[in-house]
């Protein structure tokens, strides 16, 4: 065989190839599955496992020719190489160029999908993505010895129709926008917000215990109280909140931190109420059944 027809096979054999690895990443329906996607491609490129994906925070920017929002760890000097270093013409260059591409527009209209366009938190959409990556992820036989802790909280706005009936409902827009922003300023990166309808707020905390968990509920709701919303003047919200257990259905996590809140709203408002400490004293009744355990 001729060297050129040589060549001319191997790109037909790796045309496809690159054509896969594009079409994989526009396939991808979540912002996870499309970082994983991204992640393997890297990994497939560069025969490493070390290779980690950061997300973009912001449109995607390029400054001296370099992708921002690309890390790698163990082959980052080679990635940066191929990325920045190589020839603007060279072949492998303008294809990781186009992958780049691909994940950046992909990840924007993804992102439009799982963010409440009003307040730019999670929306329900995003939520249910990541309860079910919790219970496809969770090892039932290792569950209590690895499992991070883990609180759901629920907020609601108090006496919010108030404010639409005698302000309007674009006062009431801004104060939803006003206390997500707050919400954002109070919580850490690695907690999960969530608008979850109308004035009602749902918070994944992760990795933090009751104690920890409870102040940083309190003194959101402190500093909600301290704000002086314009024309409005003051606002409070009220909370009820839970211990997450990975081994329960969702459905029944929530039901203990919404009457939780119930009892936060029927007793003053403008307060936070867990659960447990409720069932402890005789407050509420237990909503444990064992149909809601995942045994199997």
């Amino acid at each position: 065989m001729s060297e050129e027809k040589h060549l001319d096979n191997n790109a037909s054999e790796q045309e496809p190839c690159e054509y896969l690895r594009i079409v994989r990443l526009t396939r991808c329906q979540s912002v996870e599955a499309l970082d994983c996607a991204l992640e393997r491609m890297f990994q497939e490129l560069f025969g490493t496992d070390g290779v980690l994906v950061m997300r973009p925070t912001g449109p995607l920017v390029e400054e001296g020719g370099s992708v921002q929002h690309i890390h790698v760890s163990s082959m980052e000097n080679n990635i940066r190489d191929v990325v920045i270093g190589d020839s603007q013409r060279c072949p492998k260059r303008r294809y990781l160029d186009a992958i780049l591409e691909v994940y950046g527009n992909q990840y924007e209209l993804l992102l439009k999908n799982q963010v409440d366009k009003l307040t730019g938190l999670s929306n329900r959409q995003l939520l249910d993505e990541k309860i079910s990556r919790l219970t496809v992820n969770r090892d039932v036989s290792d569950r209590r010895k690895n499992e991070p802790e883990r609180i759901v909280a629920i907020f609601d706005i108090d006496h919010f129709k108030l404010v639409n009936d005698r302000f309007g409902h674009l006062y009431g827009d801004e104060v939803l926008v006003l206390v997500s922003h707050m919400m954002k300023q109070a919580f850490r990166t690695d907690d999960w917000l969530f608008r979850y309808g109308g004035e009602e707020f749902l918070v994944f905390l992760n990795n933090v215990d009751i104690e920890h968990g409870r102040s940083a509920i309190n003194r959101f709701l402190h500093q909600v109280e301290a704000h002086d919303f314009p024309q409005i003047g003051k606002v409070t919200i009220s909370c009820g909140y839970t211990l997450y257990k990975p081994y329960e259905n969702f459905s029944t996590i929530f039901d203990r931190a919404d009457k939780a809140l119930y009892f936060a709203k029927g007793n003053g408002r403008n307060q936070s109420q867990f659960y447990e400490d409720l069932v402890a004293n005789g407050d509420v009744e237990s909503t444990e059944r064992d149909s809601d355990i995942d045994l199997f």
